[in-house]
């Protein structure tokens, strides 16, 4: 009885855990040092973060662990929800970064923060959202948003578009018109954006 209760009293703590746990996990899972904080006056990692979030995570294998002797039952209901956390882990929100140009050392903003934000590429009002700055995809007259630069997102050939990171330097593909790019990534998720309303007056 003193173990069911144990039991019960973890998975429930575990389900707490399904919709906390982790990082968002990137298509090609690689961790580049060099865009981390380069987000100029813009950064948002923060070590604390990462801290708890690996406090979590060993609370989780010993809870699992603790769970041995629990029945049959419990111990595949508990296989279910670590499922559902990596599952969550996926699905986090982070801040996606754009850099561009000669080894990608200009920030262009984030994508998918809000239009509020300063350096949202949504804000017109911001320096990565305007059709004037020199550091947009905004600007077709720039090389980040021509369709003739290499490092252009509106270049449908382009070779070295601009690159999509979050803030630890987890790399997740490229923001271009390049369908065929072999590192595309969630940049095709943006690929109708970008083309219907970023790039349609070139």
């Amino acid at each position: 009885m003193r173990y069911r209760i144990a039991c019960i009293a973890v998975l429930s703590a575990l389900q707490q855990a399904n919709c906390r746990l982790g990082y968002r996990r990137d298509t090609f899972g690689s961790i580049n040092s060099k865009y981390i904080g380069k987000e100029s006056n813009y950064r948002v990692w923060n070590p604390l973060i990462k801290l708890w979030s690996n406090t979590r995570r060993i609370f989780l294998v010993l809870m699992l662990g603790f769970l041995s002797g629990c029945s049959p039952a419990a111990r595949s209901n508990i296989g279910a929800i670590a499922t559902g956390a990596a599952g969550a882990s996926a699905s986090d929100t982070v801040k996606l970064m754009l850099f561009g140009g000669m080894d990608h050392k200009e920030y262009l903003g984030c994508l998918n923060c809000s239009q509020y934000a300063v350096d949202s590429v949504f804000n017109e009002y911001g320096h990565n959202g305007s059709r004037y700055s020199s550091e947009s995809i905004w600007n077709h007259y720039s090389e980040y948003g021509s369709a003739y630069s290499m490092y252009g997102a509106c270049n449908a050939y382009a070779s070295d578009p601009p690159v999509i990171v979050d803030s630890t330097g987890k790399y997740y593909g490229r923001l271009t018109l390049n369908q065929y790019h072999a590192e595309l990534g969630v940049g095709a998720r943006y690929y109708n954006w970008l083309m219907q309303t970023v790039c349609e007056t070139n």
